[in-house]
């Protein structure tokens, strides 16, 4: 080594050098850190898999009704309806028949729009 460089190495062996941060005190902030981001990461992970079986669930139920509203709207309604037809007696002169027609049409509706409302978790 040059001298020069010596003479510098020597000066401030002698000094005490104070550091910005202690190590320990970074290191213990950072381990804070490291827990905080941990602790989050757990709590959104609970809410997502309850979300994902939710959605499961969700979409269970809309595939049912569909399937009941479609079989009740289509098949039973439109059988009752010709059948009265049969009878000679106008299903619009029926108020079960032109409410329960009404709501069904209703409901497929709301099952349609619903299936989308929703985000598929990925």
């Amino acid at each position: 080594m040059k001298p020069s460089v010596n003479k510098i190495l020597q000066k401030f062996s002698t000094q005490k050098v104070e550091l910005a941060r202690k190590p320990a005190i970074i290191l213990k902030e950072a381990q804070k850190l490291d827990d905080q981001i941990n602790k989050q990461k757990d709590k959104i992970d609970k809410v997502w898999s309850t979300y994902k079986r939710a959605w499961g669930e969700w979409q269970q139920f809309l595939d049912q009704t569909d399937k009941k509203a479609t079989e009740l709207r289509y098949n039973d309604l439109n059988q009752t309806m010709k059948q009265l037809e049969d009878l000679g007696v106008d299903s619009r002169q029926v108020p079960e028949m032109q409410k329960a027609a009404d709501l069904l049409n209703r409901a497929l509706n709301h099952i349609d729009g619903l299936k989308d409302l929703y985000g598929k978790p990925q």
